[in-house]
């Protein structure tokens, strides 16, 4: 008998019962969009914001995508920080290697703190140390990990 897959849940959706009030920065429109909006969360798109270093606009990973993302990324910095300070923000919690950095760099100056999602880490552990250090030199408050081995 195969087992069953359990239904997949936002987790700002049982934020407010805790007194957090979430606002979720996304790169683009998307199935996401809709369920958070479905759910009766509040959302912004931050415009030009890379999904990640080799994507753009959803776009095959490529990277011919790297320079024109590393060219937006003070602005990206900038609109993030800025909707952080809008919402008087406690918390940029990233979730992914590159919202992670997005999120600590723009919580510095904002009066935010940074908080890191960590799901699953394969990297090599000299990549996993120097994120260690990133997160270190960038002030990251805590790292939330889905489990022991992915701390």
């Amino acid at each position: 008998m195969a087992a069953r897959r359990a239904p997949r849940s936002l987790l700002a959706r049982h934020l407010p019962r805790f007194g957090v009030r979430p606002v979720v920065a996304r790169h683009r429109e998307g199935p996401l969009s809709r369920r958070l909006a479905a759910a009766g969360l509040a959302f912004e798109v931050v415009d030009g914001l890379p999904e990640d270093l080799t994507r753009r606009h959803g776009r095959a990973a490529t990277l011919w995508a790297v320079p024109g993302n590393v060219w937006v990324l003070p602005r990206c910095v900038s609109r993030l920080r800025n909707l952080a300070e809008r919402q008087n923000a406690a918390i940029i919690y990233g979730q992914g290697t590159w919202a992670n950095i997005l999120s600590a760099v723009a919580a510095r100056g904002s009066g935010a703190g940074a908080v890191w999602h960590v799901r699953n880490d394969h990297r090599p552990p000299l990549q996993r140390f120097l994120m260690r250090g990133i997160a270190r030199a960038l002030g990251v408050r805590a790292i939330v990990a889905v489990s022991r081995s992915a701390a």
